[in-house]
């Protein structure tokens, strides 16, 4: 072997001084880094997850949605802050979120903003599709019996962008007027795909709306292409009146069409009560192929149709879960309707309600409670009583679904419960805790607040039942936004419920300069998400009361872009 190489000097030196170099550059970065006394000045800026706020607040503050903060162009600012023409303008800049709010808004000035939409519409001319398209939707909402309106539309209706015309086509829906309808009859058979299903569509919202010459040509249509027909088309026979040409028009369907639309005409009957097409859907359930009694089963349910009495002993017994849980569906109609086989299929469904065994129990017990049944009831306390994890779950699902039927006591159970069994899991606390917002909203209330004045981790599970209860939430809460995590979870349950009567107590904190900065942040953006009330006033009385440039200029964003 040979021997080893010696190091040079130069290669020890490094050896020897490179980690010294690298431990006091690490130092030097240390001692560097801001503290957090130097962030703005005197006023305290706490990090989210401090312990002013806590971990899990500060987090769930982080991930509030991040409203959009586009800068407005210039010649949109030089306008002024007139309130139609600043959502007007904010259509050709702002993004999806405020093109949301740009509509809703100018719904508030409907029956005013027609002349200028025209004329904003007739100046771009065909230099900007997208931006006529969105003023074109503005333009529908305005009164339809405006000259002005229907005359723009309909001309739009046959423009070159496609974009415009599927825009005009949706407009002209809702207009009742000679020319409206014209439009769509002339566009139903265009070359254009999309173009033809957006007035189809159009043709058929009319028809379901009441206008029986849209609806002629409906069933003009369909009899024209009995072998291959629209499926919205068959749709709309099957929910609105038809004269009897309908009628024959949808049993010829069922005839010569292929399987799909043959029974969708099918189901278009069966609203109708048609005996053939209830003949037809009871020899599908009977049917020895599962999908067959699948698409039979579903099709009564979803038509309101009782059918298949013959095949309901078997089917409740040996079924299936998705055939039972269908089959519940059409025994449920009998009884509602009082039809001659009510007793039959309530015996029926408490026999699958009572058999651990049966497919689709937990649906069966549910139909029963939405029926005030004094069994599926009692069974309900007894389940609240005592459940826990996936148990007490399907049951508090069965009572958060159930509506108009009277479950007094039921509260007084479920608050008995989170107040005496200590050692009751977190889990089944939070769903308790959901069911009694229902049941009980002021027992709840009491029970929330105090869990989410607590010091721990457990409090940020109740913002979202707080959430529930609206503005007696806000009202209970408002003081505690005397530090900064009490602060925190107002913002956060305002967030959601957006009542005006948040709006005082989200200037407060976010022009208060000794919370946490992010916290003030979050209070602008909720403020703004408030729907109803001074918001305009109140954003600009905190913009004045603001003491950082960033906040200033984050609440001027804001306006441009939300108010």
């Amino acid at each position: 072997m040979g021997a080893s190489p010696v190091p040079s000097p130069i290669a020890r030196l490094m050896r020897t001084v490179l980690p010294a170099v690298v431990i006091l550059v690490l130092l030097g970065l240390v001692i560097l880094l801001p503290k957090r006394g130097d962030r703005g000045g005197d006023v305290p800026y706490l990090l989210p997850g401090s312990a002013a706020v806590g971990q899990e607040v500060a987090a769930a503050l982080l991930g509030l949605p991040a409203p959009e903060l586009e800068e407005p162009p210039e010649w949109a600012l030089q306008r002024g802050d007139d309130e139609v023409q600043r959502w007007l303008d904010r259509l050709s800049w702002g993004g999806h979120e405020s093109l949301v709010e740009t509509r809703e808004a100018l719904l508030t000035h409907r029956g005013q903003l027609a002349h200028e939409v025209v004329a904003r519409i007739q100046a771009l001319g065909s230099t900007d599709p997208i931006q006529t398209s969105k003023l074109v939707a503005v333009l529908g909402q305005e009164d339809g019996h405006d000259p002005q309106v229907v005359e723009t539309l309909t001309r739009l209706a046959y423009s070159d962008s496609d974009l415009v015309t599927k825009a005009a086509l949706r407009a002209l829906t809702g207009i009742d007027s000679p020319g409206a309808l014209g439009a769509l009859l002339d566009r139903r058979k265009d070359d254009d795909l999309d173009v033809r299903a957006y007035a189809r569509s159009g043709l058929g919202h009319r028809a379901r709306a009441g206008d029986t010459e849209a609806l002629s040509y409906v069933i003009q249509d369909l009899s024209e292409s009995a072998a291959d027909p629209d499926l919205v088309y068959i749709t709309v026979l099957g929910e609105t009146e038809i004269p009897p040409e309908g009628y024959e028009v949808l049993r010829r369907i069922v005839e010569q069409a292929g399987y799909e639309a043959s029974l969708t005409a099918t189901s278009s009957l069966l609203a109708h009560g048609d005996p053939d097409a209830i003949q037809r859907c009871s020899e599908m359930i009977a049917d020895r192929d599962l999908i067959v009694r699948l698409n039979g089963l579903r099709m009564a349910q979803l038509a309101g149709t009782v059918a298949g009495v013959d095949s309901w002993d078997e089917l409740a017994r040996h079924g299936s879960y998705q055939e039972v849980a269908a089959l519940l569906g059409i025994l449920d109609r009998a009884i509602r309707t009082g039809h001659d086989e009510a007793l039959h299929a309530s015996n029926l469904i408490e026999e699958i309600a009572g058999d651990p065994t049966r497919g689709a129990q937990s649906e069966a017990i549910g139909v029963l409670l939405s029926e005030g049944h004094p069994w599926a009831v009692e069974r309900c306390r007894l389940e609240l009583s005592d459940g826990v994890g996936v148990y007490l779950a399907r049951t508090i699902d069965r009572v958060l679904r159930v509506k108009d039927v009277p479950l007094d006591g039921l509260g007084e159970v479920v608050h008995r419960r989170l107040t005496d069994e200590p050692g009751l899991g977190e889990v089944e606390q939070h769903a308790l805790l959901q069911v009694l917002t229902k049941l009980d909203p002021t027992a709840a209330l009491d029970l929330l607040d105090e869990r989410v004045r607590r010091e721990d981790p457990s409090a940020l599970s109740a913002v979202p039942l707080l959430a529930l209860l609206g503005r007696p939430a806000l009202e209970r809460m408002a003081d505690l936004v005397g530090d900064d995590r009490g602060a925190a979870l107002y913002v956060l349950v305002s967030d959601d419920v957006r009542d005006p009567i948040a709006l005082p107590v989200l200037a407060s904190i976010a022009t208060d300069t000794e919370r946490d900065r992010t916290v003030r942040e979050r209070a602008l953006d909720a403020l703004v998400r408030v729907r109803g009330g001074d918001r305009v006033e109140t954003l600009r009385g905190v913009a004045l009361q603001l003491d950082d440039e960033a906040l200033r200029d984050r609440a001027r964003l804001l306006f441009w872009n939300h108010l």
